[in-house]
């Protein structure tokens, strides 16, 4: 027993330090930081200082007695004093480093706590990286208990689903128009619906309003439940009946910048939402599901943390929906479908790209508090929702496909090479902008069916390359993703 002890705390006195530069060490890599430096830590906490520590207490020891003091022999052996120095000294480092940074640190393990792995696969390497990651998950407890929930008290009492309830629409290359979605207000052309044989809409859906509500008479809109009637009475398909629901929310609703802005938020509640046509996504939200019932479409709000166009991989609070359809669920984002902010202003910019996404697509952007909203049929953790590529759904929408990088943040040195698949031959654009600059490179692109975009770093430091794509060589560009790079 005593032999077993002793090697548990050998293996403590090695293992706790390396924790330690292992944690520092991502944190460093995460942020584009010395990773050198941090990685000394490891050293710092054994053996150097508890080495030092030893001989300044064996100096003492030494002068005390040429004193002529009455010193007692040390109870314990160097060993035994050597392994608590360093336990002590490493469990501080450890315990101030997550305290310090719980939620960065979580984020920086999960997404490059196999910074010193590079772009290494197979065997050994493989199987390292997935006991790195995987010991990354066991710190999410962490990030979970420090982590803002703005919206959670919004949720209503439905629990989430269990897995495999929710269901995907069948993709298909958008088409139809330009990558400019603006509504078709005044256009007696309905929108073409394209659909499976068995009568299910294909994802996307077009990009116009539907004609009911590009024509609301105006008594229909004196109030929620008349809109709701109205829109009950325009629409007997269920899909069309929820997509009606959602247009007339990303259409007439404002998102509200100078709130989002300052962080003090009016109320929004639908009631009020409805009246003054501006809110957050909690009220975007809100509003949906009273809409929706007033539609007799069954919808639930949805809280958690999305990422969007320069947040980093771990995005910030957010509120979306979830209709059920069919015995089915389907997730909607009525927020990012109305537009979005430029700068302290809102750019209305109607379209459906969050509009029954698939969950795979949605789930690259949105991560909610429960689970069961993934609507996966394998939920993913945290870890892995922070290393995903941040693709929006235009991306999948345009057929393209993103062959490397596969993560949302790495490492390179003189330019990053990404690399997609561009069967439509899509007109593609890359700008690589240096963090805390305004100024941004372009990226050189091949735009065959297998695309490359080349995109200089030129400095040291972390850099957004944000893509772009349109049908039109001088058409308008959509946004369709973004990587995070950290130049050495």
């Amino acid at each position: 027993m005593a032999l077993a002890l002793k090697a548990f705390a050998i293996f403590m006195m090695v293992a706790m330090p390396l924790a330690g530069a292992w944690i520092a060490s991502s944190l460093a890599a995460y942020a584009s930081g010395p990773v050198w430096a941090a990685a000394l830590s490891g050293a710092l906490v054994f053996p150097i200082l508890p080495g030092v520590w030893e001989i300044i207490a064996r100096l003492r020891r030494a002068r005390a007695k040429a004193r002529g003091a009455n010193v007692r022999p040390p109870i314990l052996t160097t060993l035994d004093r050597l392994i608590l120095r360093t336990l002590l000294l490493s469990t501080t480092f450890v315990v101030g480093l997550l305290a310090t940074y719980p939620e960065t640190a979580f984020a920086a393990l999960a997404t490059r706590g196999d910074w010193m792995l590079g772009g290494r696969e197979g065997g050994a390497v493989s199987t390292l990286r997935r006991g790195l990651l995987g010991t990354a998950n066991a710190v999410s407890w962490l990030y979970e208990a420090t982590h803002d929930r703005p919206y959670s008290d919004l949720e209503g009492d439905e629990p989430p689903p269990p897995h495999g309830s929710g269901d995907s629409l069948p993709v298909t290359t958008r088409t139809h128009g330009d990558d400019d979605a603006s509504t078709n207000v005044g256009d007696d052309t309905p929108p073409v619906v394209r659909r499976t044989p068995d009568g299910k809409p294909l994802w996307p859906l077009p990009s116009t309003l539907e004609p009911s509500i590009a024509h609301v008479p105006p008594d229909a809109e004196k109030s929620i439940a008349t809109l709701g009637a109205y829109i009950r009475a325009s629409e007997s398909d269920p899909f069309l009946r929820a997509k009606a629901v959602h247009d007339w929310i990303a259409d007439r609703i404002s998102y509200d910048v100078p709130a989002y802005r300052s962080g003090h938020f009016p109320a929004q509640d639908a009631e009020t939402v409805f009246t003054t046509r501006k809110a957050v996504c909690a009220g975007y939200s809100l509003l949906f599901v009273a809409l929706a019932k007033a539609s007799e479409v069954d919808a639930v709000l949805v809280a958690g943390d999305a990422r969007t166009d320069g947040n980093d991989v771990q995005g910030e609070g957010h509120a979306w929906n979830a209709v059920k359809i069919d015995g089915a669920y389907y997730l909607v984002d009525s927020t990012w479908d109305a537009g979005g902010v430029n700068g302290d202003d809102f750019k209305k910019s109607f379209g459906t790209d969050y509009l029954f996404t698939p969950p795979e697509i949605f789930g690259l952007t949105h991560f909610p508090e429960e689970k069961g909203w993934q609507l996966r049929d394998a939920p993913i953790g945290r870890g892995e929702f922070f290393r995903q590529p941040m693709m929006a759904p235009a991306f999948f929408a345009a057929g393209l496909t993103i062959v490397e990088p596969t993560r949302s943040q790495i490492e390179a040195s003189g330019s990053l090479a990404v690399r997609v698949t561009n069967p439509g031959h899509l007109f593609l654009i890359g700008k690589a902008g240096r963090e805390g600059s305004s100024d941004a490179g372009d990226c050189g692109v091949t735009s065959d069916e297998d695309a490359t975009l080349t995109c200089p770093l030129r400095e040291h430091g972390r850099y957004q390359i944000v893509l772009f794509s349109s049908r039109k060589r001088y058409g308008t560009y959509s946004y369709i993703g973004q990587i995070w790079v950290n130049a050495n």
